[in-house]
């Protein structure tokens, strides 16, 4: 193993890092400058002796970028990653094997002061925390696939992002009576949907994501017990049944009278099999997050209410911690991957720990005393 120097054909200094790899062929790679090569040799170096060496195939961070785009299961996913590739810069056509945390931190660096390939402009801390997550993610496949032997990003920070939930962003009682009524009711042009009034009730009681919900099969509500079992969600790009988010999403959650209730009742309106989702599209199709959260979002506007679907979530777990719940409970309730994660998002509403879960659960129809609605529904629900 030894650098040569050489004069190419441009006449310039070049520095030739030569080495044998573990079957005993040379390999060697030219440099610019003699550190350079030097650095690359050892890193070589180092790799046979500890049997980590991996040939260069001069694959880019671009083309890995691009490769892990179409894996993409879902479109949050391939958006997250097709973000990431248009702002790569000259990250991109670096080979996998060249790139050191230290040319990491320098595109943060450039995404932070301005970008040369968008006019100059910079991006949001958190928009360069979320891509730089996204990266470290695609790199440690890598090294799963044995593209790279060590993480490029090994030893680069990525600050934590403050996704806590602001208490003038969660719905209060009264928005969900509110989003729960105008659902019920009738207006200009607009018929009730009381499919999306059971939805509205469900998530505000039990905390379940829009996949989730979507994918509650009629065999996984216990109304004995008064459990949900949330073991799956809809994919919301095929529509077809899904694995959940995370593991850690895959839980029991206790649900009161009010609860199995609707549920029952909105079973009785739409009747459906053990396997069929309880909710539904007019043709009996399973409804996806998406399609929800349009009709949920038109639904807000004429509640007057200024809100998202996943604020039904916020209002699950401000309920638990305002009437004593732990932070273990929260955890548990949302399916959240860790303790530290709910604090992340609900640390400023906990006032201390308290009582069990399962008496605790929240009751809309309880708080709010809505009757039942009659017959009727609105475009695409049963």
């Amino acid at each position: 193993m030894a650098i040569q120097k050489r004069i190419n054909k441009a006449g310039k200094e070049v520095f030739i890092a030569r080495w044998r790899d573990p079957s005993g062929k040379e390999r060697s790679k030219s440099f610019p400058r003699a550190r350079q090569a030097k650095a690359y040799l050892q890193d070589m170096e180092r790799a046979v002796r500890r049997g980590e060496y991996i040939e260069d195939t001069g694959v880019t961070v671009k083309e890995l970028v691009q490769e892990r785009m179409q894996q993409a299961v879902n479109k949050s996913t391939r958006n997250g990653r097709g973000m990431l590739l248009a702002n790569l810069g000259d990250l991109g056509d670096m080979p996998v094997l060249s790139v050191k945390p230290s040319h990491v931190r320098e595109w943060m660096s450039v995404l932070e002061e301005g970008r040369p390939w968008a006019d100059d402009k910079p991006l949001a801390t958190s928009t360069i925390n979320m891509l730089a997550a996204i990266l470290h993610g695609v790199f440690s496949q890598a090294v799963l696939d044995d593209v790279v032997g060590r993480h490029p990003m090994r030893g680069v920070k990525i600050p934590r992002k403050e996704i806590g939930a602001e208490r003038a962003d969660i719905p209060t009682v009264e928005d969900v009576q509110a989003l729960i009524r105008a659902a019920r009711g009738t207006g200009v042009g607009r018929a009730p949907n009381l499919t999306l009034a059971a939805m509205v009730q469900v998530a505000a009681e039990t905390g379940l994501r829009a996949g989730e919900l979507c994918g509650l099969r009629v065999r996984n509500v216990n109304f004995l017990r008064g459990e949900v079992h949330v073991v799956e969600q809809i994919n919301q790009r095929t529509g077809e049944f899904a694995p959940l988010k995370t593991e850690s999403s895959r839980r029991v959650v206790p649900i009161g009278p009010a609860t199995v209730a609707v549920i029952e009742e909105q079973l009785r309106r739409a009747p459906r099999g053990p396997e069929e989702t309880v909710f539904c599209t007019k043709a009996g199709k399973a409804l996806s997050s998406s399609s929800v959260s349009s009709q949920f979002r038109k639904l807000a506007r004429a509640a007057g209410v200024d809100t998202t679907f996943h604020g039904l979530r916020h209002f699950y777990a401000s309920s638990l911690i305002g009437s004593g719940a732990s932070v273990v409970m929260v955890q548990r309730a949302l399916g959240h991957a860790s303790a530290s994660m709910t604090l992340d998002v609900y640390s400023h509403l906990f006032p201390g720990a308290g009582e069990g879960l399962r008496g605790i659960v929240p009751q809309v129809r309880d708080l709010c005393g809505i009757s039942d609605g009659g017959e009727g529904s609105s475009d695409g629900v049963c």
